[in-house]
């Protein structure tokens, strides 16, 4: 089963800030900005805030995630049949 971990991220990027699968999370564009997207203070900075976000990400629960859509490659077979 597959479960998305709904988190903020920069600038409302259009990907999950985590997936779990497989008993597995993998994390996605936690950088070291505050609330309004813009980088803080120098570099030590930026990645303490930036593991501070991959942390927050860990600790919340995930939600099942939605169903798979149809496999792109088999529905251009039936757009090039002109339907299934």
């Amino acid at each position: 089963m597959t479960n998305i971990v709904d988190a903020p991220i920069a600038a409302d990027l259009p990907y999950s800030a985590g997936v779990i699968a497989a008993g597995l999370c993998f994390v996605a564009g936690q950088f070291g900005t505050d609330a309004d997207n813009r980088p803080v203070g120098d570099v030590e900075e930026q990645t303490a805030l930036a593991l501070d976000h991959i942390a927050a990400v860990l600790a919340r629960p995930g939600r099942p995630a939605p169903a798979p859509r149809e496999p792109a490659g088999r529905l251009a077979g039936v757009i090039a049949r002109g339907g299934p």
